[in-house]
């Protein structure tokens, strides 16, 4: 008899496994960010590679809110919440400060994914861009981080590092 796959099951895994992939690959590019680069900005209008990784992990923790549906109520709106996302220069002032961050807000996210089942994986959720379903906030834990290790990668490249750090 064949072997029946819950497709919110699997799409649940997936989505695990990716921000898993992409929450290590994070991590472990900022264990190669020199110390005395770590707040430095291209520019003035620019992130640091602690800003950069700060916003990463304060998304997961919204997103982790967003899945469970406990976002603070009223919802902000969307200007405010976007930039309740930007970490302040000071916010996390070190790699241990901002490594922590990175590890609570992956738990929030991981507990969160636990909560998705077939009956709520389609379900919207209120977001301060409206009713959005689930599965988009879900799939949205490791899409938004990988493209905050690109920028960490590119920053890499600016101050000359051109290992891949595999």
């Amino acid at each position: 008899m064949p072997q029946t796959i819950d497709s919110a099951s699997s799409s649940v895994a997936l989505a695990k496994s990716q921000f898993e992939h992409v929450n290590h690959r994070l991590l472990h590019l900022l264990t190669f960010v020199p110390d005395d680069k770590l707040t430095w900005t291209p520019s003035a209008t620019a992130n640091s590679a602690l800003q950069i990784v700060a916003h990463a992990a304060k998304s997961s923790r919204v997103f982790a809110k967003l899945i469970t549906g406990t976002m603070d109520d009223p919802m902000p709106a969307p200007p405010d919440f976007l930039a309740s996302l930007m970490p302040k220069a000071d916010d996390y002032p070190t790699r241990e400060s901002v490594i922590q961050l990175v590890h609570e807000t992956a738990d929030e996210l991981r507990a969160a994914y636990e909560t998705i089942n077939s009956e709520n994986i389609d379900a919207p959720v209120n977001s301060p861009f409206g009713p959005i379903p689930t599965r988009f906030w879900m799939g949205l834990g490791h899409n938004h981080m990988a493209g905050h290790v690109g920028q960490l990668e590119y920053l890499q490249t600016i101050w000359g590092d051109r290992d891949n750090h595999m």
